[in-house]
C-alpha cells in the first residue's frame, strides 16, 4: 500500500455571501466522490475570507466542523489568499476554485484522474467551451491573453485566467514569486507554460453565470493581465520580446540605408541627406544594441532557470548571429570599413588640422566603429556565458559522479 494522498481544495471569498454556502456545499458533496474515482485518499476544505465585510465568514463558520476557515480584517487580494490557502493546506495536491458558484466541484474529478494519467504537474479547468456562459467582453479579453501567452510560450493552452486548478505541491516551488491581485492566474499560466520544469494539462469545464457582483474591473485588471505576462515573459523568454524589437529596428535601419545607398549610386544629392543618415544611426544603433541584449539576457534567464537553450529557430539564429567567431569577423569588417572610408579625413586632420570630406562620411564612419565595438562587446559577453555553462555542467557532474575523473564532459570545450 502506497503513501496517502492528501487533496486540499481553497475557497478564496471576497464578499461572496450570496453564493458561498452553495459552493461550500457543493465541494463538501463531492469529497466521497473524489476518493472512491480517484488515488485521493483524503480529502480538506479551507475557506480564506479575504477581508469581508458582509456575512461571507459568518455562512462559512456554519461548516467550521467540515473545513477549515482563514479570515483576516483587510482585503489583500485574490493571489495573496490562495497563497494563504496554500502555505496552511496538508494536501500533496493542491486545488482551488472561485467562491461565485461559476465552477462546477464535480470537475474535480476527472482533473485530479488527467493529472495522474499524464504525469503533469497542473491541471487547468477551461472555460472556453461551447456552453460556456462568460460575458462576451471577458471572452474577448480572455482569447487575447491565451493567445499571448502561447506566442510568448510557444504552447496552446486555451484559458489563461481560469480559477479553477489542480496542482501538485512539488509544482509551487517552479511557480512562486506569483502575484497577490487578480492577474494570479494568468501569471501561473505564464509560468508553467514557459518553465521546463513544469507540464500544464486541460480539461473542457462547464461556467456558468456568477451569483452577486463581479470583482474583475476589466481595463484596470486587463493592464495588470498584460503587464504580469510581459514581466515574466522577459524573465523567462527575453529574447521574444526585445529580440523582435531589435530585428524590427534594425530592418528600419536596412531599409533607410538601401534608399540612402541607391540615391548615393544613382548620383542624387538629395538622398544623402542628414534625415536618412540620422535614421540608419538612430534605428541601427538601438536595433543591434537591443537585440544583442536579448540575446544576453536570454543567456542568463536560461541559466537561472536551467532552461534548454535556443530553442526556437528565431532564437537560434540570433545566438548563432553573435558567436565569438562570426561576430569578430563582422565586428572587424565594420571597424575597417569605418576607418577606410575616412582615411583621408584622418590623414588630413592629423597634418593641416582640417577635414575636406562630406559630413556623411565622417558620420557613415563613426556608425560602422560604434556598431562593431557594439556587436563585439556582446559577443565577448555571450562567450562568457559559454564558459559559466560549462563551469557548471563540470560542477553538476561532479556532484553526481563525486569525483572528478567522472566529471569530465566529452561534449564541450573551452574554446
Amino acid at each position: 500500500m502506497g503513501p496517502l494522498i492528501f487533496f486540499s481544495i481553497i475557497i478564496p471569498a471576497f464578499n461572496e455571501e450570496q453564493a458561498i454556502e452553495q459552493i461550500i456545499v457543493r465541494c463538501l458533496g463531492v469529497r466521497a466522490e473524489l476518493i472512491a474515482q480517484t488515488a485521493i485518499d483524503e480529502v480538506e476544505i479551507i475557506v480564506v475570507s479575504d477581508g469581508s465585510t458582509d456575512q461571507t465568514e459568518e455562512i462559512a463558520l456554519r461548516f467550521e466542523s467540515d473545513l477549515r476557515v482563514i479570515a483576516y480584517p483587510h482585503n489583500k487580494g485574490y493571489g495573496y489568499a490562495l497563497k494563504t490557502g496554500f502555505a496552511v493546506a496538508k494536501g500533496d495536491i493542491v486545488a482551488f476554485l472561485d467562491a461565485d458558484g461559476t465552477c462546477d466541484p464535480r470537475f474535480f474529478i476527472p482533473m485530479v484522474q488527467k493529472l495522474e494519467r499524464s504525469q503533469a504537474d497542473i491541471c487547468i479547468g477551461s472555460r472556453m467551451g461551447t456552453g460556456s456562459e462568460m460575458p462576451r467582453l471577458r471572452r474577448i479579453g480572455n482569447l487575447f491573453f491565451r493567445y499571448l501567452i502561447n506566442v510568448l510560450g510557444n504552447t496552446s493552452i486555451t484559458d489563461a485566467a481560469s480559477g479553477m486548478r489542480v496542482i501538485r505541491r512539488s509544482a509551487l516551488k517552479w511557480l512562486y514569486p506569483l502575484p497577490d491581485g487578480l492577474h494570479f492566474t494568468p501569471a501561473m499560466s505564464c509560468t508553467a507554460v514557459m518553465d521546463a520544469h513544469l507540464e500544464i494539462v486541460e480539461i473542457e469545464m462547464t461556467y456558468e453565470e456568477r451569483l452577486g457582483r463581479s470583482k474583475l474591473k476589466v481595463l484596470q485588471d486587463g493592464i495588470g493581465f498584460l503587464k504580469v505576462i510581459l514581466s515574466i515573459a522577459l524573465m523567462y523568454r527575453p529574447i521574444r520580446v526585445f529580440g523582435v524589437l531589435g530585428v524590427l529596428m534594425s530592418a528600419i535601419a536596412f531599409w533607410f540605408g538601401l534608399l540612402t545607398l541607391s540615391g548615393y549610386l544613382r548620383q542624387e544629392a538629395a538622398a544623402v541627406d542628414f534625415h536618412r543618415v540620422f535614421s540608419v544611426v538612430l534605428f541601427g544603433i538601438t536595433g543591434i544594441f537591443v537585440t544583442g541584449m536579448s540575446v544576453v539576457a536570454d543567456r542568463a534567464a536560461k541559466l537561472i532557470h536551467r532552461l534548454p537553450r535556443h530553442r526556437s529557430p528565431f532564437g537560434r539564429l540570433l545566438h548563432r548571429s553573435f558567436r565569438s567567431r562570426p561576430a569578430v569577423i563582422f565586428s572587424s569588417l565594420c571597424v575597417l570599413s569605418g576607418v577606410a572610408m575616412n582615411l583621408n579625413n584622418i590623414v588630413s586632420w592629423f597634418t593641416t588640422g582640417q577635414m575636406h570630406s562630406h559630413w556623411a562620411y565622417l558620420v557613415t564612419g563613426g556608425f560602422l566603429w560604434l556598431l562593431g565595438a557594439m556587436i563585439l562587446a556582446i559577443a565577448l559577453i555571450n562567450h562568457m556565458f559559454d564558459l559559466i555553462e560549462l563551469k557548471l555542467e563540470y560542477r553538476d557532474a561532479m556532484e553526481i559522479g563525486g569525483r572528478t575523473q567522472d566529471a569530465t564532459p566529452e561534449t564541450r570545450q573551452i574554446h
